[in-house]
């Protein structure tokens, strides 16, 4: 099914491919780009398309095309980093074991497909693997400390495909109620990979406000498909724009004012975990109730990193200390929300009362030194 969405997704996906190649034909080097990923890839749409031998009668000439332009273009650049630019290959340091990846993928496959058929395994072996596929390429990247900017450019650009791919999903699901539960938990976990890649490749050091801003953004991705009203549309756009705009501020204005040396939390750590148990714990399988579960889940821990750096600094300036107050009354405040719902209501969503009462939880020590000590005008100290 051809929407807009889809036919922009596959445009950048297409022009990553052929920006690589290009890249790599204009700098006559391929140092920096991990051939083991590449290997995947053309893997990837090998056994994906190999239905293309059959030509089946659903397939059109936009469908051929494609298909055939992504298989050409990645085998020429394996081919390319292979052959003639071969002596600007990192083999030193692209030493990702593929095997660790496909064999798992094909087994996986093997048992969760939609039809014990050649192309459908295949088919479902891609996905799975498409997925993972920009390991190595993340291994290689953590093991040099270097991205050309071309190269950013370019997993921006596979990056996007993949973005506007789960749009397409969501607008698919709101349009003709269907969905891909393969797929859509495939591209989940591919698109939390990229994400990490991203924040490596920036070396991002503002922890609880990026994390802030992907909980914000994931929780309120219906913007795009639903109108509740004028209030919830105002306040949604708030939320997500100021929150980028300090993301902004503070690494690009004030980038020398911030402490990265001490706001050294994994945030890793929440991401992976908060979606994964967004997959396995939501009120319906759906595109947005994962994505707004996994909001939720993630914005009940998403405090840590702060909370993290106070420790570590051992105090706080009186302003963050009055910002972490505010935001602690905000969760405290929709708890007695809830309370009141179910009383006046009878309503009551379990996963947002129990990732509430966590990070109220979270919340507490830094409660009691607040009002200890920042109300009565001593700076927030931890005890030593």
């Amino acid at each position: 099914m051809l929407t807009g969405y889809r036919l922009l997704a596959d445009s950048f996906h297409a022009f990553a491919i052929l920006y690589l190649l290009f890249n790599i034909w204009r700098t006559k080097s391929c140092f920096g780009v991990s051939g083991k990923t590449q290997i995947l890839y053309v893997t990837v749409f090998a056994t994906r398309y190999a239905d293309l031998v059959t030509f089946p009668e659903t397939y059109s000439v936009y469908n051929v095309l494609m298909k055939t332009l992504f298989i050409s273009a990645t085998l020429v650049t394996v081919l390319l980093m292979h052959s003639i630019y071969r002596k600007t290959y990192d083999r030193e340091n692209d030493t990702f074991y593929n095997e660790i990846l496909i064999l798992p993928c094909f087994v996986t496959a093997l048992f969760v497909n939609y039809r014990m058929e050649p192309f459908e395994i295949l088919w479902a072996f891609s996905i799975f693997l498409e997925a993972v596929a920009i390991l190595p390429q993340m291994d290689l990247i953590c093991k040099t400390f270097h991205v050309e900017p071309w190269f950013k450019c370019y997993l921006l650009l596979l990056g996007s495909y993949r973005a506007l791919y789960i749009l397409h999903w969501i607008d698919r699901y709101r349009q003709y109620g269907l969905y891909d539960p393969l797929a859509f938990i495939a591209g989940g976990v591919q698109t939390v990979l990229f994400v990490l890649l991203a924040l490596r490749i920036a070396t991002l050091k503002h922890r609880e406000r990026i994390v802030t801003v992907s909980t914000i953004c994931y929780r309120y991705l219906d913007l795009v498909t639903t109108f509740i009203s004028v209030y919830n549309t105002f306040m949604k756009l708030v939320f997500i724009s100021t929150a980028v705009a300090t993301i902004y501020l503070m690494y690009v204005k004030f980038k020398a004012t911030y402490d990265h040396n001490h706001d050294s939390f994994r945030i890793e750590f929440l991401l992976v975990p908060c979606f994964l148990l967004a997959l396995l714990i939501n009120n319906a399988f759906t595109p947005l109730e994962i994505l707004w579960t996994f909001s939720i889940y993630l914005e009940a821990v998403a405090i840590l990193p702060q909370l993290f750096l106070v420790s570590k600094t051992g105090e706080a300036e009186s302003i963050t200390s009055h910002y972490l107050f505010a935001l602690g009354s905000y969760r405290a405040l929709y708890l007695l929300n809830w309370i009141y719902r179910y009383y006046a209501e009878g309503h009551y969503d379990l996963i947002a009362i129990f990732a509430g009462a966590i990070q109220t939880i979270l919340y507490c020590d830094f409660f009691y030194l607040y009002i200890t000590k920042v109300l009565k005008g001593k700076k927030l100290q931890l005890p030593a």
